[in-house]
């Protein structure tokens, strides 16, 4: 980032990376960092224990539970998902060509998002999505 992180101001000014480049990826996740004390408090005080307190600060990760996945289950799980190639359906098909539309004919669009790169990134996520899903098609809420 350049300095600190203003929201309205467009993305590729807050990090310094012109739009083109930025067109490139099918995701871009901005994480910030704010001021909570009482988060600060408790993120700082589970790493200078070693984490061996039992209370993530994430939530549940970590927990005993029985209804969440070992590391090995999961990754067998993405090793499986990864060698599906799920095909458009229809409906995704519209969903996506109207989303793209829509997005070019935009007056304040950033011209240099709405590319055919724009379409295809939200192939390959919701092909993704998809998958994660464990499906050969992709359906109209994948899209």
């Amino acid at each position: 980032p350049k300095g600190r992180y203003d929201p309205n101001e467009p993305l590729n000014l807050n990090v310094g990376v012109s739009s083109p480049l930025l067109s490139r990826f099918d995701l871009i996740l901005v994480l910030r960092d704010t001021n909570n004390a009482s988060w600060d408090k408790l993120v700082s005080s589970y790493i200078l224990s070693g984490g061996s307190q039992g209370n993530i600060p994430t939530g549940n990760i970590g927990s005993s539970s029985s209804s969440l996945w070992s590391h090995d289950k999961m990754r067998a799980y993405f090793r499986y998902i990864r060698r599906l190639q799920p095909t458009l359906s229809q409906e995704a098909n519209l969903v996506l060509t109207r989303f793209y539309q829509l997005q070019r004919s935009l007056s304040n669009r950033d011209k240099s998002r709405t590319t055919i790169r724009l379409l295809e990134s939200l192939v390959r996520l919701s092909q993704g999505h998809a998958r994660l899903m464990l499906r050969s098609t992709v359906t109209f809420q994948d899209a």
